[in-house]
């Protein structure tokens, strides 16, 4: 998992993403996928959801303690950089 992890790290380094531009990351998946799409980086599987209805979905079925996992590191690198909350996952 370690090399993959790094070389998800390295291209958001040197690759088309950065930290200040890894919301772009998100905006060409929303393009090129639609509004859900299944990404595995560092050896965990995450689907994202780009639609209201699809987010009160999954919340309404998740029960009383739903599994809020940690950010990427990209995304972890990105809030701190621009002083934003780490959110749920990393609290």
């Amino acid at each position: 998992y370690i090399y993959g992890c790094t070389a998800y790290l390295i291209n958001i380094i040197i690759g088309p993403y950065t930290p200040n531009t890894y919301h772009k990351a998100f905006l060409d998946n929303y393009k090129k996928y639609g509004k859900i799409w299944k990404e595995t980086t560092c050896g965990f599987t995450r689907v994202h959801l780009c639609d209201p209805d699809y987010v009160q979905f999954m919340f309404s079925n998740e029960g009383k303690s739903p599994l809020t996992p940690p950010l990427l590191e990209g995304t972890k690198l990105y809030r701190q950089h621009r002083d934003l909350s780490p959110g749920l996952g990393n609290l």
